[in-house]
């Protein structure tokens, strides 16, 4: 167990579990420093201050925001942010309407294709949170009307990789947010940026992945995710070399967002402060 998470994910996004539960989850598992890191928005960290402040957490203000660069979409995560930043909050609330249309837009490509699935059903499983691929791949896998078209996929992470990534049929590129705005707004808003998982974009390319990384720093990243559930330890060995060697800071998270499910591969952990640290030094994390 690891007494701190730098990164999570509530109900505000695509978690199951309220900001609120995190802190308290946190708490019974004593990992005294966490932050809550929703896909797009900063609605919940209001909440999780108050819930860290009650119970005694440290509650980093955070965001991992979706970009492009060079086609390819990747994830930011700002830490200790001014989540009242106007900046961020104004491109907060364009990304949720680039967001529900997109969810829109998935939900039709699957009628068409099929499946029993409507946006109002998936409206409601996002709780008024941002919508995420997660909240429509549960609403069609947990439809028994679906059964049988979905053959031999079984759970979450199969069917986006199935259906909504890049060059499958229900795929809807997201908003047009480059990583250079992202880390501007991030900066904008006193917060540091730093790559969210990067492996995870790259799996098979650490010569692609140091290339990118390059460019980012170029952009003025501040450092990367070398620890995440997500992740192997081939790969975050490697990250924490590019670290040194780049000068960047590093960060550990488990990336939660609800207990595991059976046979997943490369998802987040199963619970607050779950994640691997592979003998790897995490005691100069960033922490505030």
């Amino acid at each position: 167990m690891n007494e701190f998470d730098l990164q999570m994910h509530s109900t505000a996004s695509d978690g199951i579990f309220s900001p609120r539960d995190l802190v308290e989850q946190a708490k019974k598992r004593e990992v005294t420093a966490i932050a809550l890191t929703d896909h797009d928005t900063i609605d919940g960290i209001d909440e999780a201050f108050n819930a860290g402040k009650e119970l005694g957490v440290e509650v980093i203000p955070a965001i991992e925001l979706s970009c492009r660069h060079n086609q390819i979409g990747l994830h930011i995560l700002g830490y200790g942010i001014d989540h009242k930043n106007r900046r961020l909050v104004n491109t907060t609330k364009k990304i949720k309407v680039w967001r529900i249309a997109k969810a829109k837009e998935m939900v039709r490509r699957l009628q068409e294709q099929g499946f029993e699935i409507t946006y109002k059903n998936v409206a409601k499983r996002a709780k008024g949170g941002v919508i995420a691929r997660p909240h429509i791949a549960f609403e069609i896998l947990e439809n028994p009307s679906n059964r049988i078209r979905l053959g031999e996929i079984k759970n979450k992470g199969d069917f986006i990789t199935n259906f909504l990534v890049p060059r499958k049929s229900a795929y809807v590129k997201g908003n047009d947010l480059t990583c250079k705005e992202t880390i501007e707004i991030i900066h904008g808003a006193n917060g540091v940026a730093v790559w969210s998982h990067p492996a995870v974009h790259f799996p098979s390319s650490f010569k692609g992945l140091e290339q990118t990384l390059n460019e980012l720093i170029a952009l003025g990243l501040d450092g990367i995710e070398i620890l995440n559930a997500s992740m192997t330890k081939l790969e975050s060995v490697f990250l924490h070399g590019l670290a040194l060697k780049y000068h960047l800071l590093c960060t550990a998270g488990s990336d939660f967002e609800r207990p595991h499910e059976a046979g997943l591969k490369r998802e987040g952990g199963g619970a607050v402060g779950d994640f691997s640290t592979f003998g790897l030094k995490t005691d100069d994390m960033l922490m505030n």
